[in-house]
């Protein structure tokens, strides 16, 4: 299971970077697999992005359960996940 080290809504978006770990592939995958077509990569900043739609959101939920349940506790726009902790 992959882990989020950046984590934001905006504009209609959900912007997100997954941590470079060794889980890296496996959820760029998985992530491929779940969004598809939606799913867009912004190579200079390494920024995955979604349409910020509870479908969208419930998505990401299962692929990043830990991450998800800081950003539903802290219920803010923007998010930056301490990468020492796993």
């Amino acid at each position: 299971m992959g882990h989020l080290s950046y984590f934001r809504v905006d504009k209609g978006y959900v912007d997100f970077r997954v941590r470079r770990d060794d889980e890296y592939w496996a959820t760029v995958r998985q992530l491929i697999r779940k969004f598809g077509k939606d799913l867009k990569y912004k190579q200079a900043t390494g920024l995955f992005s979604i349409p910020n739609t509870g479908r969208g959101m419930a998505r990401l939920a299962t692929i990043f359960p830990e991450e998800w349940q800081i950003v539903i506790s802290l219920d803010t726009d923007e998010i930056t996940f301490n990468e020492g902790e796993q």
